[in-house]
């Protein structure tokens, strides 16, 4: 019962490092540090910024000792490509002696396509609503509150049947989002407003947070754009995940 007890208080102190370190991530927190990158890219052609400082540096070098083979979701799979994604992040930083400039100028593009299919697996096992080939298992109907954009970009409700394939990563992370405890998707919808809002006042709020990711995933599928700061968002919400789940 003591270690139990330690345990938790431990993943209460993760979530919040977690935490502090996405608000700075956003731009929603100010580090007395220089940054060591930045990007305008996380939205849909455009969009809000992400920022990183050497605080995310040392904290992707140093998050694997927190990260515990704890269950089958974060299985010894998943903890390394996920500690994988956090190397390629900090390395994306730092100059590596004997490395060539092409591979360490793309070592956060290279994070990203660690990251976007790992996210989505992490979804697939959260939500146990699709198999590994992204059929459904359990009809979804109007009650899970999915929706579609139609060709005038109206939202529109989406449902599937049973057998039917789920692609999109949007309703993915929603169908996950809805497995975890009320207080938990609260909060997830509290970062959700808070990165919508517009960059410049008085313009149209961003997209959710959700949609964004799905259209930087489908901008790496189709080999279009390539950025990798999306991989940096994503770490950070795993922590949130993991330290706020695990037992």
């Amino acid at each position: 019962m003591h270690n139990e007890t330690m345990d938790r208080h431990r993943h209460i102190e993760q979530y919040n490092l977690a935490a502090k370190m996405m608000r700075l991530l956003n731009g929603q927190e100010e580090s007395s540090s220089e940054s060591v990158g930045f990007s305008t890219v996380f939205g849909l052609d455009g969009g809000s910024s992400l920022v990183l400082y050497p605080e995310h540096i040392q904290y992707f070098s140093e998050i694997e000792k927190e990260l515990k083979i704890t269950d089958r979701v974060f299985s010894y799979d998943l903890i390394g490509r996920w500690n994988l994604m956090n190397a390629l992040i900090a390395t994306s930083m730092r100059p590596v002696n004997g490395v060539a400039q092409l591979i360490q100028d793309n070592y956060l593009n290279l994070s990203a396509l660690v990251a976007f299919p790992l996210i989505e697996e992490v979804a697939r096992l959260y939500a146990k609503l699709w198999d590994e080939n992204g059929i459904l298992q359990k009809e979804i109907d109007q009650s899970y509150a999915l929706t579609e954009k139609d060709k005038s970009g109206l939202a529109k409700p989406k449902t599937y049947k049973v057998g039917h394939r789920i692609v999109l990563l949007s309703h993915k992370l929603y169908l996950m989002k809805r497995s975890f405890p009320n207080d938990f998707q609260e909060a997830i919808d509290r970062l959700d407003r808070s990165l919508q809002r517009p960059i410049v006042e008085g313009t149209e709020n961003l997209p959710p947070i959700f949609e964004r990711l799905e259209y930087q995933r489908n901008q790496w599928l189709h080999g279009r754009k390539f950025f990798g700061w999306e991989a940096a968002f994503i770490s950070l919400f795993l922590a949130l995940i993991y330290f706020r789940t695990q037992p």
